[in-house]
């Protein structure tokens, strides 16, 4: 699976490095089997804990060790601004009951 990162919010001229850093990174990011199914089932419903519960049952042994690859990977996707964490990053728009990472 292939996913591309959105452009910033902000108007260039408000967020000039942001839109820079955009322009010269890479858009397009490939994931493995692993990333792909955990991107799949990133809801903001479901915690780092019960997420690799799920893989685990459905991966086996692949995925082990489970919660340091997918915090590994949620770090990944939060540091290109592709997820956001509950508590720690701006409030998206409208009511959130999430509890776990979620796709942006």
């Amino acid at each position: 699976m292939v996913i591309e990162r959105p452009p910033p919010n902000r108007p260039w001229f408000r967020a000039p490095l942001r839109w820079i850093t955009f322009l010269m990174s890479t858009r397009r990011i490939r994931l493995d089997s692993t990333g792909s199914l955990a991107w799949t089932r990133l809801d903001g419903r479901r915690s780092v804990a019960e997420l690799a519960t799920e893989l685990r049952a459905e991966l086996g042994a692949e995925i082990e060790p489970a919660e340091e690859r997918l915090g590994l990977l949620i770090r990944q996707l939060r540091s290109q601004d592709l997820v956001s964490y509950p508590g720690w990053d701006a409030p998206r728009e409208g009511p959130d009951s999430s509890i776990g990472p979620q796709r942006r």
